[in-house]
């Protein structure tokens, strides 16, 4: 029995920075090997967090979006993963405060409707 050894059908891997400076020189699939070397950990995180599928794919866009504005400020020589997840925090904080606020109203108004 022929056993044959399973390879790799990539090359290997760019790094984070290679790829960030060619998107700031405009190379567009520079950006997409970003976007979809961290799109699925990412977005496994925030659903995780988050537990709705809608709101951790618009937190997603955000943080490429926020990526894409602040690649030229960004230390290429870096990973840029502990970046993103620490984005990705900011913005799923934001939405679990809304939603903490949006429920806080919500109760108040119930009070004062059951007060009168």
């Amino acid at each position: 029995m022929h056993i044959r050894e399973r390879t790799k059908t990539r090359g290997p891997e760019i790094a984070d920075g290679v790829l960030a400076k060619q998107s700031l020189a405009g190379d567009q699939q520079a950006f997409e090997s970003l976007v979809k070397r961290y799109s699925g950990s990412l977005f496994n995180f925030i659903c995780r967090f988050l537990g709705d599928y809608d709101q951790a794919s618009d937190i997603l866009q955000q943080v490429f979006l926020q990526l894409y504005i602040s690649l030229p400020n960004l230390r290429t020589g870096e990973p840029l993963k502990a970046w993103l997840f620490q984005v990705a925090r900011i913005w799923m904080n934001c939405v679990k405060n809304e939603r903490f606020i949006s429920l806080t109203w919500k109760l108040r108004q119930m009070r004062m409707m059951y007060r009168h």
